[in-house]
């Protein structure tokens, strides 16, 4: 019984030995002055918004003013009689 117990206190101590340190990487990341996880996840949904957006208008345009543009100038250039 002693064994075990000593066993189970060995890992309790290792164990809160682990959550320290990882307690303290997080707190240190999180204060960091070159930004940090939240900063940059809003920084990549705001990319990503833009860059939908951009693609969108550049699909709007090519739909309602480039090919049908080109379309009737095709069939401008084709029709020579």
């Amino acid at each position: 019984m002693r064994k075990f117990n000593n066993f189970l206190n060995e890992k309790s101590i290792k164990a809160k030995v682990r959550m320290g340190k990882f307690i303290e990487k997080t707190v240190g990341k999180l204060q960091e002055k070159d930004g940090n996880f939240f900063e940059e996840g809003i920084k990549w949904i705001i990319a990503f918004v833009v860059g939908a957006l951009l693609l969108g208008g550049i699909y709007l345009l090519f739909k309602d003013i480039i090919l049908p543009t080109i379309t009737s100038r095709v069939q401008q250039m084709f029709n020579y009689s």
